[in-house]
Order: C-alpha cells, then structure tokens, then sequence
C-alpha cells in the first residue's frame, strides 16, 4: 500500500472530484488503517458513503473520525455539517439540528449550512424555526450580495411563503407572498433554473391568485422532473 499521507490525501482527493465514490471508499478505508488517528481520512469515508445515501454509514465514519480533530476548527465544522446533513436524510431531525449549530458555532458565516438549515427549517414551519430559518436565510444572502446565488434565494422566498402561510393577518399575508414573488423572480434573474424553484414559484403565484401564472410555472418545473405526481396534481386542478 501507499506509505504517505499526503499522497492518500491527493489520491483521495481526484477520486471525489470525479465522483468515483468506491475508489473513495478503497482508498479511506485503507489510509485509516496506515493513519487511524488522520481525522481527514475519516471524513473523506463519510463524504462518499453520503455521496452512495448510506446515511447511517456516512454518521458512523464521521463520528469516529471526530474523536481525532484536535486543532483544525474548519474540519471539524465540515464533518459536524455533514452529520447535519446525513441526520437530516436519515429523518433525524434533532439531530440534525444539533450538528448544524456546532459547525455554525465554529463558522458563523458557513453559507452553505445556513442556507440548508434555514430551508430544511422553513419546510418544518412553526413561529420559532421561521424566525430562526429567517435570520439565517438573510445572513446568507448578505454574504453572498456580490454573487447572488439563485438556491439561496429560492430558500428566502419559500421562507417568506411559509410565513405568509403561517399568519391569519391578510395583510401581512399579502406583504409576504409579494416579496416572496419578488424574490423569485431575482432567483430567475440569477440563473435559477431548477424544477423546485418553478413549483415554488408556482405555488406562490396560485396564493396570490394569479392561477394562468401558476399553471404555467408548473408545468415548467414538470418540463424539467417529468416524474413528478404532485405537480401533474396541481396541473390538473385547472
């Protein structure tokens, strides 16, 4: 086998980019047995089995892998992010929480997290995760102000949404609904192209009455997830 740290590192490293995840999974697993108190190794095993949605196996490499992080605080965020993201799968919830706040107590400006936690939280609703998916959502585009990027925008309008949907004022309602429509459309405006932001955008476009609107957004995100049941749902309500 190969005796040298580095190049493992190097190795690993080409075969993740390529995505070639059971060469990943090969190689960290022999560099942990040469290097087993290497945390990086740790994490490049949890990163492929995340890759390969084995959740469970991706917690348990990056678990271990923590008992060796000593002084590298940006490791040690990105492996407690990816037990956020791997819990999050899982349907863990608490977890999930528990993991995202460590790597943002690490990494106050860590966008990526912010911009997952703070959508994952959205979908949950409830007053106290939109408040908390809202100061998160906002830090986020503040951040990335000279290179707005479309999914974090997409995450602030179904914010926004979801606190449209969540008050009985109208007139709040209506104030939410049309910055969220605001705010889609400068995803649109910055390259967003994906299926979920049409049926975003659709769903937002029906709450504000503008049905013709809607329809059409959604048979756009159709276009693009052609497998879809519950758009061809709501098409089919027209």
């Amino acid at each position: 086998g190969l005796k040298d740290k580095l190049l493992y590192e190097k190795i690993l490293n080409i075969y993740l980019v390529n995505n070639e995840l059971d060469e990943v999974l090969f190689y960290s697993n022999q560099s942990i047995e040469y290097y087993p108190f290497y945390p990086i190794f740790y994490y490049y095993e949890g990163l492929a089995f995340m890759y390969k949605k084995k959740y469970i196996e991706a917690t348990r490499s990056i678990i271990r892998g923590l008992e060796y992080v000593i002084d590298e605080p940006v490791l040690k965020s990105e492996m407690y992010a990816l037990l956020g993201d791997s819990y999050h799968k899982l349907g863990n919830d608490k977890d999930s929480d528990k993991f995202y706040d460590l790597a943002l107590e690490i990494n106050s400006e860590y966008i990526i997290v912010l911009n997952n936690y703070s959508y994952y939280l959205s979908l949950r609703g409830g007053e106290t995760n939109l408040l908390k998916a809202e100061e998160m959502i906002i830090k986020c585009i503040k951040l990335t102000e000279d290179d707005p990027q479309p999914s974090f925008l997409d995450t602030y309008a179904w914010l926004l949404f979801q606190q449209g949907k969540a008050t009985a004022d109208l007139s709040i309602q209506l104030e939410k609904y049309n910055l969220s429509k605001k705010m889609m459309n400068l995803c649109f405006e910055n390259g967003g192209e994906s299926a979920v932001m049409y049926d975003h955008y659709g769903d937002i476009l029906f709450e504000l009455n503008d049905f013709l609107g809607a329809k059409k957004q959604w048979e756009e995100a159709l276009k693009k997830d052609p497998g879809n049941k519950k758009l061809k749902q709501k098409i089919n309500k027209f």
